[in-house]
């Protein structure tokens, strides 16, 4: 999959070195697998890659355990995830 992916970049030109990548990172399965598969290939591309995860605290303790257990995650992904926290008020 990860080399279908960047046939599919470099035919569409989506990025090229230099850039930054920024994934939006909800915790599905689907960004979590898009930013697995952008890990991988930033060094190949040259690419800088970050991931953001909004925490809104509007799931209550389920939201605060999903933030914690990225947190801990962090140093798995090399300085890549960035974690930003707000009320659901909050804007950013």
């Amino acid at each position: 999959m990860t080399e279908d992916v960047l046939n599919w970049i470099k035919k569409e030109k989506l990025m090229t070195e230099g850039d930054t990548v920024i994934v939006g990172l909800s915790g599905g399965a689907d960004s979590v697998a898009l930013l697995l598969v952008l890990l991988e290939l930033r060094q190949r591309i040259g690419y800088t890659l970050l991931a953001i995860h909004v925490e809104h605290g509007i799931r209550g303790e389920e939201s605060r355990k999903f933030h914690i257990h990225k947190s801990q995650s962090y140093h798995i992904l090399s300085g890549v995830l960035h974690l930003l926290r707000g009320g659901s008020d909050s804007h950013f």
